[in-house]
């Protein structure tokens, strides 16, 4: 939420209005954060580790860099901290984790669609969180209010045709993926294999971002 992500931006010594909703007017500290790029949803993944003393799960390379041309990502290998969840992590918790449905939503059907999410119909900005129903296993807003940032590349087909399990996206690619849909988009894009993608300079006022942690 732009709460959580101010904490951050102040411990940062940043300041978030510095590209977030002039157009909009005062900002909503329950609503998701917006016109945020995959790279600085990493920077935060990192920074959210070493508060409850965990380790940063990626090694980032920015020194001279701009996002557009690109800074160096890795994920270091058994860290435990917080991290991008990767296309098949987001679709498995969408789908309510050991107890997938079969819904066409997170947690709805095309006539209940409402109950679950924020979208082209029923809204006309971001909404704040865990104001809809949750999906089966408890998550929120996994379809609508904003498009989610997931760890992996984008391949037009790596995702359909890949035959393994938990599969984690091409080694390179231009684009990483997003999921979920949004406020301001239709219904379908909502649904839980709709794909999007975009590079990961980019932000928008539609684009934000959830983390998950790895047990290990």
């Amino acid at each position: 939420t732009n709460w959580q992500y101010n904490l951050f931006c102040t411990a940062n010594g940043r300041k978030i209005s510095e590209k977030h909703y002039d157009s909009w007017g005062a900002m909503r500290g329950d609503d998701p954060l917006i016109y945020v790029s995959w790279y600085d949803a990493v920077e935060y993944a990192n920074w959210l580790s070493t508060q409850f003393k965990r380790t940063p799960v990626y090694e980032i390379d920015s020194v001279g860099r701009s996002q557009r041309s690109g800074w160096g990502i890795k994920r270091i290998a058994d860290a435990n901290g917080f991290c991008l969840p990767t296309e098949a992590e987001w679709e498995y918790a969408a789908r309510g984790g050991a107890r997938q449905s079969d819904y066409i939503y997170a947690g709805a059907n095309r006539d209940s669609l409402d109950d679950v999410a924020w979208y082209d119909d029923n809204s006309s900005r971001t909404n704040p969180v865990r104001t809809k129903r949750p999906n089966p296993v408890g998550f929120y807003d996994m379809s609508g209010n904003v498009w989610e940032w997931c760890w992996d590349w984008y391949g037009e087909r790596f995702y359909a045709e890949s035959r393994t399990d938990n599969p984690t996206g091409p080694d390179t690619g231009d684009y990483r993926c997003l999921r979920g849909g949004s406020w301001n988009y239709v219904d379908i894009v909502c649904r839980l294999t709709y794909r999007n993608w975009s590079g990961p300079y980019y932000w928008d006022l539609n684009i934000g971002f959830r983390l998950a942690r790895h047990s290990q």
